[in-house]
């Protein structure tokens, strides 16, 4: 199992909401990779993370994600999480305040 650093960096992109933070990791392939996804944003608590796409055999839950890499997951991997500090309505305008990018290099 690897845990991912708790280091972040600003990162920019073209996404609902400003972009937060983009966190970066590397792992071995066949390895779970793990990481803790913040409990709260500029100084607001977190009410829940969601993805678009997940890759195959991971999972995000409350604030964590898990991922059981294999050998045909090497390579990079760009994953965002939005970020919402009320719960979601059945509104479509319902839009995260801010997206988390997990930038993740399986070798």
């Amino acid at each position: 199992m690897h845990q991912a650093s708790d280091s972040a960096i600003v990162s920019r992109a073209h996404l609902p909401g400003p972009v937060f933070a983009a966190r970066s990791d590397t792992i071995d392939a066949g390895h779970l990779f793990v990481t803790n996804l913040p409990d709260s944003i500029k100084g607001f608590p977190v009410y829940e993370y969601s993805a678009r796409s997940l890759p195959l055999r991971s999972w995000l839950l409350n604030k964590s994600f898990f991922w059981k890499t294999t050998e045909q997951d090497r390579g990079d991997h760009a994953l965002t999480f939005f970020v919402f500090l009320e719960p979601k309505s059945v509104d479509a305008n319902s839009n995260p305040a801010d997206s988390i990018i997990v930038h993740l290099h399986i070798r």
